[in-house]
């Protein structure tokens, strides 16, 4: 198990760094960069979302714990559609929304790592 939430740290800090060269392309207005950047994001988030299912226990007392850090995985997905859609339409100049959406998604990655650190505490 603690092997697992090393793996959803690790994938975590991809995410972040993903999400800040997200940031950095659509700033730059470059369709290229933003294409790439977009996928490389997308698929650093699947990434992730396959740990989070991945991580099971034989544990009664963990399956609140598997299921919040199940829903957070979910949020983060719906997070990262928002935060592309609104890179998408401020290509160039980014700006609040945009921003905001960019933090919600990196508080989702930091919420999936404090329920995996949850899970990892139940089943101590």
């Amino acid at each position: 198990m603690a092997i697992a939430i090393e793996e959803l740290r690790s994938l975590g800090a991809y995410v972040n760094g993903a999400v800040e060269s997200f940031k950095q392309a659509v700033l730059s207005a470059d369709d290229s960069a933003i294409s790439d950047a977009k996928a490389t994001l997308l698929q650093e988030v699947e990434k992730l979302y396959n740990a989070v299912r991945a991580v099971k226990s034989p544990s009664e007392d963990v399956g609140a714990e598997l299921d919040k850090l199940l829903r957070s995985a979910n949020l983060l997905n719906y997070g990262v559609q928002e935060y592309i859609g609104a890179g998408e339409r401020s290509k160039g100049s980014g700006g609040a929304d945009f921003d905001q959406k960019g933090t919600r998604v990196t508080n989702g990655v930091k919420k999936i790592l404090d329920s995996a650190d949850a899970v990892l505490s139940a089943e101590a």
